[in-house]
């Protein structure tokens, strides 16, 4: 717990003003990276139609055309022809 981060979290959800609100979430995500070394963003998409070529390991392209979600993109490779 830090009672600054915990501050401007406290003030930016509990206060009508838009641009009070946008401050203590500016001091907030100042705060967070001054705290901690690195913060993960994952964004998830499925993909339903690969390109030609593009496989991942273990997957069985007989029981499906997704190749899945992004947030597996290091079992992704390109088969050699």
């Amino acid at each position: 717990s830090d009672p600054t981060l915990d501050d401007a979290i406290y003030k930016a959800t509990h206060e009508v003003d838009p641009v009070v609100r946008q401050k203590n979430y500016y001091i907030a995500e100042q705060r967070l990276a001054d705290l901690v070394p690195q913060i993960g963003l994952n964004v998830w998409t499925d993909i339903y139609t690969p390109k030609k070529g593009l496989a991942m390991a273990g997957f069985n392209y007989v029981m499906s055309s997704s190749v899945g979600y992004t947030y597996n993109s290091e079992l992704w490779y390109w088969e050699k022809k």
